[in-house]
């Protein structure tokens, strides 16, 4: 270095890339910037000063405020390198000391190193968080001491022919300063417990985790601490137990809290978020402002690289200092923008946790919502407008919609944050440009201004269908989670084609709208990439024809590195304004969803009291309870009753706080526990369902179970107690669930039990045990009893008997201080007597391991499976056909091809530029031009083919899913929870809809560039095919590496959903349940919590794992780049300035084009297995294919189906043979060798204990059981040669439970729509005469004439509507309705289970006339009725006795009596007198 100036000259940049000298013989001006700043000293001492300033004032505020006392936890491996941190900083400090003795200025560097190392010594005594405070300001002076010293003293070294040589002792301190950074960054991180005042959930324990204390540069730079979970998943499977701990601060409550008090202090959920996590943000802005500019590196080294090679006697700089600033700027790019992504994906997982957990609380703490709660009125009667129906969707399925689409959707803030933050980069490029181009520069700027009214008129259009899109994703997710919980009704009546067909219609229009916002997509890069093209090809022109410069290879390759970059943050930032409307939409919608909550009405504790009380199921209802004063007598047994639609269900729920008080008071205990009249389980055990989160308690649970007569359940099924319910208790009858919901309800310890009519589901000699067991036991002893009952022996028994009509008391009779006794039991009734002690099937089970329990999450990733093959093969395969995959990869290759031509054309020009020829430049232009164009206008048509493909993919995948679906054996869905399913139909379908065509296009577009960019340079650089086939190979190996744990930590975080999904609905189907006891809302938001963080801990393991192959693949990448540069330098004198531009051009695409590849091939993997789920429902085998399974005779073959007569069934007869009945082929036999004859004509009634068969004999008539031996012929005909929709739609039917769906009237009556109106509205007439129906327009009309808002109809009409699950409707009324099916559809065999056991007296006699009726109207019709209520079936033809899966006895009611036997029995344990007299 030849002489230092400290001169304040003026600086005048000559270019953006230009030196200015200070003097001829001087060096560069910003070498002797660096120089003087490093050597004054006055830096130094800034820093030490102000590090000084603010230890001391930190340190006084951590004393006061109390943090200072606590001792950290140190992680293994901390103490040794603090002891080799001690060491080095002393090392230093003694070299800076040797340095200052040969310069003074190292005096400088010398006191500033003593401070860190008194720092270290002070850290050693002190405890607390002025441990960490000390450690950052040990780093950030030791940092800025170290960047100082560099400039000093290592910056002249970058010249060219320099004779500066460098100090030894100041060379040694320099290592040893960067050595001591080292240790810095790989010491592990000593966890600091919460602050005091952090508002942390009762009982919670923060506790160290493995984020908290790796070390800096393993959280940020290298992620080695994926490096075990890596070979792990490369060589066995990954599953949760292999995630790690997540931190305290990702604690669900935690979050849920911080965000409630946020949305207090603001208007809108976004503000909110943004309050709550501001810090957080800020942070990512820096960070995601901060790493474009490191991008910059590139172009930045390309000009200096080409500008050498084409003058290198001009050059200052050594070129291989470029390398350096290529591959460092690359590197650093790397680190930070790994922080943003890992620090914005965090924060998604904040969001998403946050929210979800608001929304279940929120949900929890109000009423129950109903209607269209998110405000899309508008876009409802548009659609309605379009389409002559109106439909809308379930609160459910809102709610569901909103935690998964809606959800997703908003973590895309994080990308748009990305974008936005790359606007400063941006500009910094324009900069960038004008240096280069100059003043033309302003042309392609206005050009590109230009688009952004045009993006804007775009963007509204886009806004609107997204709008629409998503009403239309709510009803469709609606529906499905509606029809598919209600899947047995569906099957009931072989309806499954008309329900797809009513699906596939909603999402035809959805689909119409997601066609309409691709073509705006289309349209809005087509604009956003042809100004840009435009605005190039004006400066190009400009350049060249008006300023009449020539067009080099610096000016040219540079101008087009730095105008692609500007290209694709413009076009980054453009779709990112498009997803803005849809992430604005949804947090909206949220919005919407707290604006529409409804808190709940808190009473006042106290005995259970009513004072002219009025209440309403929720504030739109027509339906009230007026003028309720009761009351209730404490400790004793309070009955009601009252005929169908009285309101009793809804005095129950007022009770609870469900509906809404408009006056009067109410007062009851705090807690009480409640059983409703449609018996709600979860998908558990039948011990954890009656445990119910309480603790086993082996004394109370054997007494519970015996008094709900389980155990005699429990020695029937071979699991006993642990047997699996499944989905909405799929696996028990209808009696053994409703004994579940009484014992879960008697083994709490609530002093308030509400028991919504628990005797309709059972049989006389069920009723009577349990009568004696539990209302005449310790059990309800000292708590009041609330029952809801249509028995008259047991309102008999009650101390309170109260009666309703119309929604008001129309009487109430006391009988206060009644001693209840057990009703004597008639001996030799073949049962377990009433004395007999506790099965001994309920002992306490071996504990199971906690490593052998089955896992959710794990169960739901082996339920995916893994996707083989070519996946993207298989994908395009739905996009219509061979030719339409040639057409569209044709056009993919046509678009990679025209691009690199495009850039190969620039190469000749340039080359050719040295001629001068003016009258060429025009040629050379056009063409180039001419190629651009051309490009833009391919680009369009592959953009388009691909997104029809997608489109019809879409379209096909999801009608063959719902399809199967919905023809699936409802065995299936014993396996599989509905939750499950929503889970993929909702989130799963927008993947499909929405991403995963961009991962298949880029994937195909990177690995076509990847492979033609190789090619075009080894023609020009042979010897760079050598090293970039190496780096190559390595990449690709880290790449299957990776692929193959992303693909399971997908699935996890996919599976991961599911239980959630799951656990969410259940929540919210049971809240009734739940909130009766005021413990419970906040335990089942803690196991919701515990699903949320298993979900975040397989989240926050995939974020890590993607950013450690970012890492790798990006200095893999970097090092492609400085390889190429290198061999262009090394060979600069035989190639030309044109060639070595080109050349470096493409090799810089191809380590994007290699990173890239890596990233989108492992996005598409696990976008595939989104596209492998939805395929594997389109594969589901239906019923018909399974017609061997469930007909596995011994020794025979199942006939094909037959052809069948136009008349058939002419009757109703049908006909057991020997038949030996299955649920599954390898179980137990549960029906044995039946022989039965129905004659045509006949009524017969089917009665015996709870679970003796009798609904399984019904079942097996609709063949939803296997046959094992014999056969069942209806109407001559054997079944198991019909199909199934042959077979079921000859046969009516009513369940147990009534199932009435979103829609008209006529709907619910006749989906498929083939029943005249006439036919329709003839069976509403007579359903009309009906007790239930007749006391709701009765209701309605006086409703009508109080409240003249109401909506209802004054009477039911074909085009009443029903709210989703027939919510407008009380339990009895819907079973009415259902019998309206039956009428309707005008059947030769009629099936009734339990049909009508909750109905009062007179309803279900005005049912029975109905059917008899219905019997004798046409002739041969046969009526088969499972009975509890004995009085119904006085005088039917026909009485079978089932007992155990056997048949007891058969013959008429009045022989079976005179007989005395099983029958006999029944008749004496039914207390209803009336029934006894009758019979």
């Amino acid at each position: 270095m030849d002489v230092v100036s400290l001169s304040s000259s003026r600086v005048n940049f000559q270019d953006f890339f230009g030196y200015v000298y200070d003097g001829e013989q001087q060096d560069p001006a910003w070498i002797q910037r660096l120089v003087a700043l490093g050597r004054h000293g006055s830096a130094q001492a800034a820093v030490t000063l102000a590090s000084l300033a603010w230890v001391i004032v930190r340190t006084i505020k951590i004393r006061r405020d109390g943090s200072g006392k606590t001792a950290p936890f140190k992680p293994r491996g901390i103490l040794f390198y603090e002891a080799l941190g001690h060491f080095l900083r002393g090392l230093t400090l003694s070299l800076f000391l040797v340095a200052s003795s040969h310069s003074r200025r190292h005096w400088y560097n010398a006191v500033a190193v003593g401070y860190v190392f008194l720092l270290g010594l002070f850290r050693i005594v002190v405890r607390g968080r002025t441990r960490p405070m000390l450690l950052h300001q040990m780093v950030f002076v030791s940092t800025s001491i170290l960047a100082l010293t560099c400039a000093a003293d290592l910056s002249p070294l970058i010249l060219l022919h320099s004779r500066f040589r460098l100090d030894l002792a100041a060379s040694l301190a320099i290592a040893s300063l960067g050595a001591t950074m080292l240790v810095y960054g790989f010491s592990p991180r000593e966890w600091q417990p919460p602050r005091d005042g952090v508002d942390v959930p009762e009982g919670f324990k923060a506790e160290p985790s493995d984020e908290e204390t790796r070390s800096w540069v393993n959280e940020n730079v290298t992620f080695g601490h994926i490096d075990k979970l890596i070979y792990k998943s490369f060589t066995s499977k990954i599953g949760m137990d292999d995630m790690p701990k997540v931190p305290w601060h990702y604690h669900p409550e935690l979050l849920r809290r911080g965000f409630a008090d946020a949305r207090k202090n603001s208007k809108s959920t976004g503000g909110a978020l943004f309050a709550l996590l501001g810090p957080q943000i800020v942070q990512s802005i820096v960070l995601g402002t901060a790493y474009p500019f490191f991008e910059l590196c590139g172009p930045l080294s390309l000009y200096n690289i080409l500008e050498y090679i084409r003058k290198p006697e001009e050059a200052t700089v050594q070129p291989y200092v470029w390398l350096v600033v290529m591959f460092g700027g690359r590197l650093l790019q790397s680190i930070l923008l790994q922080k943003f992504i890992s620090v914005t994906r965090k924060l998604a997982m904040y969001f998403k946790i946050m929210l979800t957990s608001e929304v279940y609380h929120c949900a929890m703490n109000s009423r129950e919502l109903s209607g269209n709660f998110l405000d899309d009125t508008k876009k409802k009667e548009e659609n309605a407008g379009e389409t002559g129906e109106v439909r809308e969707g379930t609160a459910a399925g809102m709610l569901e919609n909103l935690i998964s689409t809606d959800m997703n959707t908003i973590t895309h803030l994080r990308v748009f944050l990305m974008a936005l933050t790359q606007i400063p980069a941006s500009l910094l490029a324009v900069v960038g440009l004008y240096s280069v181009i100059g003043w033309p520069m302003f042309a392609g700027i206005f050009i590109v201004l230009l688009s952004t009214p045009i993006a804007g008129y775009i963007m509204s259009f886009m806004m609107a269908f997204e709008q629409k899109l998503k009403a239309l994703q709510d009803v469709r997710v609606s529906l499905l989670s509606e029809y598919l919980r209600s899947i047995k009704a569906i099957k009931y009546f072989g309806w499954e084609d008309s329900i797809v067909e009513r699906i596939k219609g909603i999402r035809a229009k959805e689909q119409q709208q997601n066609w309409y916002i691709s073509m705006c997509w289309i349209a809005f890069q087509q604009i956003t990439s042809f100004m840009p093209i435009g605005a190039m090809l004006a400066m190009f022109s400009l350049y060249v024809g008006v300023l009449k410069l020539r067009m080099t290879a610096s000016i040219a390759y540079t101008t087009i590195t730095l105008f692609d970059g500007v290209r694709q943050n413009l076009d980054f930032i453009s779709g990112m304004a498009l997803e803005l409307p849809r992430m604005l939409v949804c947090l909206r919608r949220f919005d919407s969803f707290f604006r529409a909550l409804d808190p709940l009405d808190r009473y006042p504790e106290g005995p259970v009291r009513m004072e002219g009380a009025t209440f309403r199921r929720s504030r739109t209802a027509n339906f009230r309870l007026s003028d309720i004063t009761i009351n209730f007598v404490e400790n004793g047994l309070n009955t009601v009753t009252g005929i169908s639609g009285s309101g009793k269900t809804t005095l129950l729920l007022a009770l609870l706080g469900e509906t809404v008080k408009e006056t009067g008071s109410v007062t009851r205990p705090r807690d009480a526990a409640f059983a409703s009249q449609t018996s709600w389980v979860q998908a558990r055990s039948i011990r954890d369902n009656i445990l119910f989160t309480l603790e086993y308690d082996a004394t109370r649970y054997k007494a519970v179970i015996r008094a709900c007569c389980l155990d005699i359940d429990f020695r029937e099924l071979a699991d006993g107690d642990q047997t699996q319910v499944g989905e909405n208790g799929a696996a028990l009858s209808g009696g053994q669930r409703a004994r579940v919901a009484l014992a879960r309800a008697l083994y709490t310890f609530a002093p308030l039990l509400i028991l919504d009519d628990i005797f309709s589901a059972l049989d006389t000699k069920t009723s009577a045990l349990l009568w004696n067991r539990v209302f005449c036991s310790e059990l309800v002893k000292n708590r009041t009893v609330i029952l809801v009952t249509q028995l008259n022996w047991v309102t008999e028994e009650a101390d309170l008997s109260i009666t309703l009509e119309d929604g008001s008391i129309k009487s109430i009779d006391q009988n206060i201080g009644h001693a209840r006794i057990p009703q004597a039991l008639p001996a030799g009734s073949g049962e377990v007597s009433d004395e007999v002690p506790a099965a001994d099937s309920v002992d306490q089970p071996p504990k199971v391991p906690e490593a052998e329990k089955s896992n959710l999450i794990d169960e739901e990733v082996e339920q995916s499976g893994v996707l083989g093959g070519f996946p993207v093969l298989q994908y395009m395969m739905y996009f219509g056909g061979p030719i339409v995959i040639i057409w569209t990869l044709f056009a993919m290759l046509s678009q990679t091809g025209a691009e690199l031509v495009t850039k190969y054309w620039l190469r000749v020009w340039v080359d050719h530029s040295d001629a001068e020829a003016s009258s060429n430049t025009a040629y050379y232009l056009g063409v180039f031009v001419a190629l651009s164009i051309s490009t833009e206008l391919i680009n369009t048509v592959c953009f388009w083919t691909f997104i029809r493909g997608a489109w019809y993919a879409a379209k096909t995948l999801h009608e063959r899913a719902v399809f199967a679906l919905f023809n699936v054996s409802l065995a299936w869905y014993t396996e599989n929870p509905v939750g499950r399913v929503i889970n993929r139909m909702s989130g799963d379908i927008e993947t499909i809809d929405q991403n995963i065509i961009g991962s298949v296009f880029m994937t195909a577009r990177t690995m076509i560039m990847t492979a033609m960019m190789l090619s075009a340079i080894t023609v020009f650089l042979p010897i760079f095919m050598g090293p970039t086939l190496a780096l190559a190979a390595l990449g690709v190996l880290v790449g299957i590496m990776y692929n193959r744990n992303a693909i399971y930590l997908k699935q996890l975080v996919s599976a991961s959903q599911s239980p959630i999904l799951s656990n969410f609905s259940e929540g919210l189907n049971g809240m009734a349940i739940i909130r009766a006891t005021s413990s419970l809302p906040g335990v089942f938001s803690e196991m919701l919590g515990s699903l949320l963080l298993s979900s975040a801990e397989a989240g926050i393991s995939q974020i890590d794992a993607d950013q450690w192959i970012k890492f790798r693949m990006n200095t893999i990448s970097g090092l492609i780049n400085v390889c190429a540069a290198f061999l262009a330098i090394w060979q600069s004198d035989k190639l030309s300035a044109g060639i070595v531009g080109f050349c470096l051009s493409q090799a810089t695409e191809i380590s994007s084009a290699i990173l890239a590849m890596v990233f989108t091939v492992s996005e598409l993997n696990l976008q595939m297995q989104t596209f492998h789920r939805v395929r594997q429902y389109g594969k589901l085998p239906p019923e018909a294919e399974s017609a061997s399974e469930n007909t596995v005779i011994e020794g025979a073959e199942a006939e094909p189906p037959r052809a069948l007569s136009p008349n058939w069934p002419s009757t109703g007869a049908i006909e057991f043979q020997n038949v030996t009945v299955r649920y599954d082929s390898d179980g137990p036999d549960i029906l044995k060798d039946i022989n039965l004859r129905f004659n045509a004509g006949e009524r017969v009634a089917v009665v015996g204990r709870t679970g003796s068969g009798k609904s399984t004999l019904v079942l097996s008539m609709l063949r939803f059981t296997n046959i094992v031996s014999g056969k069942i012929l209806y109407d001559g005909v054997d079944i198991t040669t019909l199909t199934y929709k042959q077979l079921r739609q000859a046969i009516s039917m009513i369940p147990q439970e009534s199932q009435l769906f979103q829609g008209t009237l006529a709907e619910n009556l006749d989906p498929t729509g083939t029943i005249s109106e006439a036919n329709l509205q003839k069976a509403l007439d007579v359903c009309h005469s009906i007790a239930a129906v007749r006391a709701s327009r009765q209701q309605s009309a006086a409703s009508s004439d109080d409240d003249s808002s109401s909506n209802a109809p004054e009477s039911l009409a074909l085009d009443t509507q029903v709210k989703a699950k027939g919510e407008n409707f009380s339990h009895g009324q819907r079973q009415v309705l259902s019998l309206c099916r039956i009428l309707a559809r005008r059947s030769m065999l009629m099936l009734l289970d339990e049909a009508t056991s909750s109905m009062d007296s007179e309803t279900d006699a005005g049912i029975q006339k109905a059917l008899r009726e219905a019997a004798a109207e046409g002739e041969g019709r046969c009526l088969i009725t499972i009975a509890h209520r004995l009085k119904s079936i006085a005088d039917y033809d026909k009485v079978v006795v089932m007992g155990s899966g056997e048949v007891l006895e058969v013959g008429s009611p009045q022989e079976l009596m005179a007989k005395k036997g099983s029958y006999y029995d029944l008749v004496m344990h039914d207390r209803d007198s009336n029934s006894r007299d009758s019979l």
